[in-house]
């Protein structure tokens, strides 16, 4: 159960980034996607009971944020919430995981904007991976 939430919890910071701009770009959505299918899904076991692999939840949450057009601090707050709550369960692997899977969501269109370097790097910040990734 606690994995399907992290995965949530990865689609609203997913969609924090790629609405750090103000706006969602069609290639950063096309990115996430990529991500699911060829990172996330293949290296998850889990399944829910209609049988659909937990990593799509990412995308389920990211979409039902887009549909709402919700805030991206709260989106990103909840996640943040969510590591700090769980600092146990998210393992440093899952937290570097939700950088680089992030910086890849930022970088799907034109490269990083200002507003989205900030992000990434209050995310490395806040992920307390500034001692392993430079």
């Amino acid at each position: 159960m606690i994995i399907r939430s992290y995965y949530k919890e990865l689609g609203k910071l997913l969609y924090a980034v790629a609405k750090a701009d103000g706006k969602i770009n069609p290639n950063e959505v096309q990115e996430l996607k990529r991500i699911i299918k060829s990172e996330l899904v293949p290296a998850e076991k889990e399944t829910d009971k209609f049988g659909t692999d937990a990593a799509f939840y990412t995308e389920f949450e990211f979409e039902a944020y887009e549909e709402l057009d919700m805030d991206a601090d709260l989106a990103y707050d909840s996640f943040i919430s969510f590591v700090k709550e769980h600092n146990n369960y998210v393992t440093l692997e899952m937290r570097e995981k939700a950088y680089f899977l992030a910086t890849n969501v930022s970088d799907a269109f034109k490269g990083k904007n200002k507003a989205e370097k900030n992000l990434i790097n209050r995310l490395k910040k806040d992920l307390q991976l500034n001692k392993y990734i430079l």
